[in-house]
C-alpha cells in the first residue's frame, strides 16, 4: 500500500512493505506493526506506545517514536528519526545523510555509518552505539553513552544551553 497525502492508522494489525510518501502519514499504536516499510520524502510515521516499526527504511521522511519501538531500521538520504519520551530504537543503522535525534528516549546498539549523525539531547540515552564513520553529538546534560567497541568516526560533547 502507498500512502501519499493521506493517513493510515494501525492498531492491533500489521502492514507489510508500506510506502509513506509526500504529505502522507502512518500512525502505529498498541499492537500495530510496520514491517519492511519505506518512509519517503515528505512522509511521516508516528510510533506510539505498543507500536513497532521493524526493518523500515526512512529515506527523506521522518519517523517519530513516542513510546513505541523501532528495530533494525535504516535512516538515510535526508531521513530523520526522532526518539522522544518512552521511545526505543534497537540496532538501527544511521547512514549517509540520515540523522537520529534522542530527546527523551533510548537508542541501544545502533550503528552510525559514514555521513550519518546521532544527536543525544538532555533526557536522551544512547547505549552501545557503534560510530563507524559517522558523528555522534552528546549534550553535556545527557546521560553518558557507552563507549563503542569500535569507533571510526567522531564524537563531540557540548554544554547544554
Amino acid at each position: 500500500m502507498t500512502v501519499s497525502g493521506g493517513a493510515q492508522m494501525v492498531s492491533g494489525g500489521t502492514t507489510l512493505n508500506n510506502k509513506i510518501l509526500g504529505g502522507g502519514f502512518d500512525v502505529l499504536s498498541a499492537g500495530g506493526l510496520d514491517s519492511g516499510g519505506t518512509i519517503g520524502a515528505g512522509g511521516t510515521e508516528y510510533v506510539y506506545g505498543g507500536g513497532i516499526a521493524s526493518g523500515v527504511t526512512v529515506s527523506g521522511g521522518t519517523q517519530i517514536l513516542s513510546g513505541g519501538s523501532a528495530i533494525g531500521n535504516t535512516v538515510i538520504s535526508g531521513g530523520s528519526e526522532v526518539i522522544s519520551t518512552g521511545g526505543l530504537a534497537i540496532s538501527n543503522t544511521i547512514g549517509n545523510g540520515g540523522s537520529e535525534i534522542l530527546s527523551g528516549g533510548t537508542d541501544s546498539g545502533s550503528t552510525i555509518g559514514s555521513g550519518g549523525t546521532q544527536t543525544v539531547l538532555s533526557g536522551g540515552t544512547a547505549r552501545f552505539a557503534k560510530v563507524n564513520g559517522g558523528v555522534e553529538h552528546i549534550s553535556q546534560a545527557a546521560p553518558p553513552a557507552a563507549r563503542p567497541s569500535a569507533m571510526a568516526g567522531s564524537r563531540s560533547c557540548r554544554r547544554a544551553a
